[in-house]
C-alpha cells in the first residue's frame, strides 16, 4: 500500500485508528505554532471523523498527507503532506509537523528525503516549494541544508503570539542537491514501494560522507513547515 522506508522511519497513509495521535500533535502548542496556526480544542468525536475521511479520500491528484510513523516505538510522531501540485508545471508545496516531543530525532529530514525522492524521481516534478515563518529560522537552515534557495517574503502576512510575522518562502528547482548526494552514496535508506520490512526495493538516505554527515547536524529538529 505505497510506504516509504528509511531508517528510523516509515510514511504511510493515516488510518481510522490514528485520531489520537493527530489529536496530540494538533493540542501540541510548539509544533503547532512553527509550522501553522494554533488550534482550538477539537472533540473525539471531530478527531475521529477527520481520520476516517482521510483514511478514506479517494485520491484524485498528487496532493497526499501521510503519516510519519518512528520503527522504533511503531507510532505515529508527525506528518507530512503535499499540496499544491501542479503536474502541468511539475511543481508542489509541501508541508510537515513533527510533535515537539519528537524534534532533533532525524525523523523530520528522513520523511523530506522520502517524499522529495518520491516527488522528483517517480513522479517527475521539477520544483518543490515550502514556507517558513520569519520566526522559524532554524527550519530555515533545515532546508537550506537541502538546497532549497529563499525566494519571497510575504511581508507580514501571519499573526501569532501578538504579533505579525513575515512568510518566507524557499524552493529547490531540478534534482534535489540531498538526491544528487544520495546517489552518489548509495550505503543509506531503503525506499519501499510496498510494506515496511518486506524487504524488496532499494533505499535512499545520504551516506555518510563529509557532506551528508554535515547536513545531518544542520539543526535536525527544526522540521516544521507551513
Amino acid at each position: 500500500a505505497g510506504t516509504w522506508e528509511g531508517r528510523r522511519t516509515f510514511l504511510r497513509a493515516i488510518e481510522p485508528g490514528d485520531w489520537e495521535a493527530i489529536g496530540a500533535l494538533a493540542a501540541d502548542d510548539t509544533a503547532q505554532r512553527l509550522g501553522d496556526d494554533l488550534q482550538l480544542p477539537r472533540s473525539r468525536v471531530a478527531l475521529q471523523g477527520w481520520a476516517d475521511a482521510e483514511a478514506t479520500r479517494p485520491r484524485t491528484d498528487d496532493n497526499v498527507r501521510l503519516a510519519i510513523v518512528a520503527f522504533a516505538e511503531f507510532r505515529v510522531v508527525g506528518l507530512i503532506n503535499v499540496h499544491g501540485a501542479q503536474p502541468r508545471h511539475r511543481s508542489f508545496e509541501y508541508g510537515i509537523t513533527i510533535g515537539s516531543r519528537d524534534q532533533g530525532k532525524g525523523y523530520g529530514r528522513e520523511a523530506v528525503h522520502l517524499l522529495l525522492r518520491y516527488m522528483f524521481e517517480e513522479l517527475g516534478y521539477h520544483s518543490a516549494h515550502a514556507t517558513v515563518y520569519a520566526f522559524n529560522a532554524r527550519s530555515q537552515r533545515f532546508h537550506e541544508s537541502f538546497g532549497f534557495t529563499p525566494g519571497g517574503k510575504l511581508r507580514e502576512s501571519h499573526f501569532s503570539g501578538g504579533r505579525f510575522h513575515d512568510e518566507c518562502g524557499l524552493s529547490d528547482v531540478g534534482t534535489p542537491a540531498v538526491l544528487r548526494r544520495s546517489a552518489r552514496h548509495r550505503d543509506g535508506v531503503r525506499m519501499s514501494l510496498h510494506g515496511p520490512g518486506d524487504g524488496r526495493g532499494e533505499i535512499i538516505e545520504p551516506g555518510q560522507s563529509r557532506v551528508a554527515v554535515a547536513d545531518e547536524m544542520v539543526d535536525r529538529d527544526a522540521e516544521q513547515v507551513a
